[in-house]
């Protein structure tokens, strides 16, 4: 991606062989190596711009893209006007140039602001899946962003995808596929998702609710797993949203707008921050230290994980480190609505294989932990009723994902406008084996209640949340 610095040209030519100049002003998502979504200018107009950019499929991924577009016009499913289609000049690039649909409605921040409202969103994305389906469409990676919403229209984009059939989509295969929208949204609960099976169904076959109801809620756990397994494996690789980087003795990922703001590449050596003078600790111990770094309203921890001795050392050496670990929790955290400070970087220092220290920075939260934020009150106020509900909340949650925590002291959870965040990830463990989670999930909750005294006020209303005798 470093090649194409913005603002850049991209050379065509039309049918009469006349050079054609698209700019691309703004890149807005890029796959390395394979396609760039930009913001341009075509013939005096603002667009939106795909460019396939592999140096030996990128005709294959333009034809795909191109089919796609015109599979959903043959069907009359709104998509975003065609404007041009060509090739690369002198080189093996292709490009797509469509309409640029004005501010449209981002459904997933529409999600985390008011869910009444985003349904009513959602309920146009439904009908569009709906017709989609009958016309014996599927969109195989199915998810909010496929969809652009106006207050009028819902368009299809991202249509490389798509699959087609002469006959409309079974009651299985839709199952599938609305499970798999379903599963995109990172906070929902089970009424909505019901909720969203049974909108489908009152449009497509209002007998398929009862009938496939818990093939769908299962077929929706299936998918999140599949989403979560699919974020993991992005996780470690340079995308338009991170900047990955691997050497012999290095290996860091940071966020990209989090490196642009520090300039300087001051965060991909985070050791830096801990010589000086006003340093604020967090956490001295031996296995860690925790330090508050960053600027006022961008504040940031920094984990670094030490080795205590040399046998201490010796038996890290060879394991995935903390910090690494602590980076792919946190994000399998959000994928699940469970709220967590939000990962910035993680940095390894390492020779070969052989880890030394390491390093995980994420955003800094501030506010009590539980048990400051339930000392002294007898009984319980109603906002911390609330809160205590949200501590049930993220406990079936994280159940429900099979996470187990491993260390869900009080301390762990802060309080902070009014929501509950969860710290401290470098031991967590994600099972997918359903046995196993639940049998892990129960130790979990067991630590969680052993931070209160038996018959406390606050301990009676976790037990009866929780569901423990």
């Amino acid at each position: 991606m470093d090649q194409y610095k913005t603002p850049f040209d991209f050379k065509t030519t039309d049918a009469s062989g006349q050079v054609i100049t698209i700019q691309c002003q703004k890149i807005l998502r890029s796959v390395p190596g394979r396609r760039l979504a930009c913001l341009g200018s075509f013939q005096d107009k603002e667009v939106f711009v795909k460019i396939f950019i592999h140096k030996f499929r990128a005709q294959r991924h333009w034809q795909r893209e191109s089919r796609g577009i015109q599979l959903l016009l043959e069907n009359n499913i709104p998509v975003p006007a065609l404007l041009f289609a060509g090739a690369e000049k002198d080189g093996p690039g292709r490009v797509l140039v469509q309409e640029l649909i004005q501010n449209p409605v981002n459904i997933l921040e529409e999600w985390g602001k008011n869910l009444q409202d985003a349904f009513k969103h959602i309920e146009k994305i439904i009908a569009v899946i709906v017709k989609m389906h009958q016309a014996g469409i599927c969109q195989r990676d199915i998810h909010p962003d496929n969809f652009l919403l106006t207050e009028d229209v819902s368009y299809c984009i991202d249509t490389a995808m798509l699959t087609t059939s002469d006959k409309p989509l079974t009651a299985d295969e839709s199952v599938k596929n609305v499970a798999l929208f379903t599963a995109q949204f990172p906070s929902i609960d089970d009424e909505t998702e019901k909720k969203i099976w049974q909108q489908y169904c009152q449009l497509r076959e209002k007998g398929w609710y009862e009938k496939h109801l818990s093939e769908y809620v299962n077929e929706v756990i299936n998918s999140r797993q599949y989403r979560a397994e699919k974020l993991l494996n992005k996780l470690y690789r340079s995308s338009s949203n991170y900047i990955f980087h691997k050497t012999f003795k290095k290996r860091f990922c940071i966020k990209k707008s989090w490196y642009q703001h520090y300039s300087t590449g001051q965060l991909i050596i985070p050791e830096n921050f801990f010589s000086g003078e006003n340093i604020e600790y967090l956490k001295q111990g031996g296995s860690s230290t925790v330090i508050k770094a960053g600027e006022t309203n961008k504040e940031l921890v920094i984990k670094r994980y030490n080795t205590k001795n040399y046998f201490h050392a010796l038996k890290r050496a060879f394991r995935r480190t903390r910090a690494s670990r602590s980076w792919s929790m946190g994000h399998l955290l959000q994928t699940y609505g469970i709220n967590t400070p939000a990962p910035v970087a993680f940095i390894e220092y390492k020779f070969g294989p052989i880890m030394n220290v390491s390093y995980f920075i994420c955003e800094y939260v501030p506010g009590p932990n539980l048990i400051e934020y339930f000392s002294g009150s007898k009984p319980l106020t109603n906002e911390q009723k609330m809160i205590a509900e949200k501590a049930v909340t993220m406990l079936k949650k994280l159940g429900k994902a099979g996470v187990y925590h491993r260390d869900m002291k009080a301390t762990n959870l802060v309080v902070n406008n009014d929501e509950l965040w969860l710290l401290d990830l470098d031991g967590m463990c994600w099972y997918q084996d359903s046995k196993k989670a639940a049998k892990y999930h129960q130790k979990d909750i067991k630590r969680f209640l052993r931070n209160w005294a038996d018959g406390s006020p606050i301990s009676e209303y976790f037990r009866e949340g929780l569901c423990v005798k």
